[in-house]
């Protein structure tokens, strides 16, 4: 059926949508089928109403946003997991090699050079940094990058979107990807 390819196309570009998103990967798997606008609309309406699987997550910007509850899920078993992580201590750079490389990105903030710090000398196995778009975390994420590979870590990004692994990526220098294709590459 339309709706569910138009869910699974969605949730392999994003974690969360609009029901305007649904209604365009609708009307996307509907072309040259002679499906009229009001069929694909209600279609994607009572998907998003009705369907056990959709999961909504409230407003983002005045619009009401969406995700599946296999996401949902993830998410919250990802959650749990670095909950367990952070208490582990590992992957932590010297105090000698974060200053030589925040010194090398010089065009660093003050709040990016303590995120990096947070990430790569301070906590366990798993650090959290989160920001506005637009805020530097990529940038930032270059430059702890840059201080795990000098105490010979391998530095591997990963995001629930490809869409987003493909930002980290290109934003940040760090080989990513999403990572559903990480844990198949780990089997």
């Amino acid at each position: 059926m339309a709706t569910e390819r138009a869910i699974s196309r969605l949730t392999s570009e994003t974690a969360h949508f609009s029901r305007r998103d649904m209604v365009r990967f609708v009307a996307e798997e509907c072309q040259g089928r002679g499906v009229g606008a009001y069929e694909i609309r209600a279609a994607a309406d009572q998907h998003l109403d009705k369907s056990s699987d959709i999961v909504r997550l409230g407003a983002a910007s005045g619009e009401a946003r969406f995700t599946t509850a296999r996401m949902f899920e993830l998410e919250a078993s990802l959650l749990a997991d670095c909950e367990t992580l952070s208490s582990r201590e590992s992957h932590q750079v010297s105090a000698d090699t974060l200053v030589r490389i925040l010194s090398k990105h010089g065009s660093l903030s003050e709040e990016q050079m303590q995120a990096v710090w947070h990430i790569t000398h301070q906590t366990g196995a798993v650090s959290v940094v989160s920001g506005m778009p637009g805020s530097g975390k990529t940038v930032m994420l270059k430059a702890a990058s840059d201080a795990w590979k000098v105490d010979d870590y391998r530095v591997i990004g990963a995001a629930i979107a490809a869409k987003a692994a493909a930002q980290l990526e290109a934003g940040s220098g760090i080989e990513s990807s999403s990572i559903a294709r990480l844990l198949y590459r780990l089997e």
